[in-house]
């Protein structure tokens, strides 16, 4: 199972520009009622003795990759994870829920 953002491409400019909408009015909603954004989850996490070992690993995970600001700015869509499954050698692969671009993929091998 991965559940992941699997952004619609511009193959599908309505999709992506209503996901895109929703998107932004629930992050403004919920940071308007108090809720942490993205970074302040994460500095959150880190606090906690617990999960402090598991941010670090995570960080120096992505210490190489590039910033969203650095690459193309478009993320992968929901049909190259699923050929990349399948590619990898999962036998039987699909979506198992979806709200507009936010996905949880299946795959399953023999």
């Amino acid at each position: 199972m991965n559940g992941d953002h699997m952004r619609f491409d511009a193959r599908w400019p309505t999709l992506q520009s209503v996901a895109s909408n929703v998107r932004r009015r629930v992050e403004e909603e919920a940071l308007s009622k108090g809720e942490d954004d993205w970074a302040q989850w994460w500095e959150r996490a880190e606090r906690l003795p617990r999960l402090a070992p598991l941010k670090a690993a995570r960080d120096a995970f992505y210490a190489s990759r590039p910033s969203k600001r650095a690459s193309s700015g478009e993320d992968c869509p929901v049909d190259f994870h699923i050929a990349a499954l399948r590619h990898a050698g999962f036998s039987e692969v699909g979506t198992a829920w979806q709200i507009l671009d936010n996905y949880v993929i299946f795959g399953r091998r023999d």
